[in-house]
């Protein structure tokens, strides 16, 4: 048999029925799940705009509520970009403080490098005035010493032990080596384009006298030495005046070369006496 109209109409309206039944449980489903897990519901939205709404436990975020029942936080672009924009200020102004503790760095380096620039000429000074006041001493102890410079630079040493107290010489030998060492220092030493020291200047001309007298004199004993006839009367006296003239060698820096020069002198006598034998 054919249905009715009524019947179509009763079937549409039990079919409408159910419809509206199971929209309902959709949309219970769906305000459930909106309260249990939010982002389940937003998830798909907030994607679309740029934000991670992964769930880094796995457990659909309910592990990750709070104790007042709100939902966990979410790491999002725009967190991340706050984050990174909080980093970069930072780290702008730790540039700057690094700039400012450099600076001052520098200036306390740049401020040292001054003071010991300072000191280190205080030092040479210091040094130079030290060997100023030796030269000067030296000088007063050669004056002092009761040479007869004069008749030693007059005689060239040819006066023997009567005119050169031995000892006097000796240490005249050594104030000489003093200053000639002092003199030829660098500090004391006149430069082409550096100034010169008027105290040195002075005493220089007077000390390269006494050292050519003092040399004169012990040449002078030396020879002697060499020509004088031996004798049992002369020998003790003739080993104390060599002890003296080597010693004075010795102080002069000079002691080499005035053996081997004495030496040289007696070979040649001896072979110019050979000579004449043969």
């Amino acid at each position: 048999c054919i249905p009715s109209s009524g019947e179509y109409r009763q079937r549409a309206t039990e079919a409408l029925a159910e419809v509206d039944r199971k929209l309902a449980l959709v949309e219970s489903l769906a305000q459930r799940v909106s309260r249990d897990a939010p982002e389940k519901v937003a998830g798909p939205l907030l994607r679309l705009h740029g934000f991670d709404v992964s769930d880094p436990t796995g457990d659909g975020g309910k592990s990750a509520t709070s104790g007042s029942g709100g939902t966990a936080a979410l790491t999002t672009l725009s967190a991340t970009r706050d984050k990174a924009e909080r980093l970069r200020r930072q780290s702008e102004v730790l540039d700057t403080v690094a700039r400012r503790v450099e600076s001052t760095l520098q200036r306390g380096v740049t401020r040292l490098d001054s003071a010991t620039t300072r000191l280190s000429r205080v030092l040479d000074l210091s040094s130079t005035l030290k060997m100023v006041l030796r030269l000067q001493f030296e000088a007063r102890k050669v004056h002092g010493s009761g040479l007869d410079l004069e008749a030693m630079r007059y005689s060239g040493g040819s006066g023997g032990s009567g005119m050169v107290d031995l000892r006097d010489l000796t240490r005249a030998a050594a104030s000489v080596a003093a200053m000639e060492e002092l003199l030829s220092h660098p500090a004391l030493t006149p430069s082409a384009g550096g100034g010169t020291i008027d105290v040195v200047e002075k005493l220089r001309p007077e000390a390269e006298a006494v050292a050519k007298s003092v040399r004169q004199a012990a040449a002078g004993l030396m020879d002697e030495l060499q020509n004088a006839p031996t004798s049992s009367g002369t020998t003790t006296a003739s080993l104390s005046r060599l002890g003296a003239t080597l010693q004075v060698y010795f102080h002069l820096g000079e002691l080499p070369d005035a053996s081997w020069k004495a030496v040289a002198s007696a070979l040649s006598s001896a072979e110019k006496a050979g000579s004449q034998l043969f």
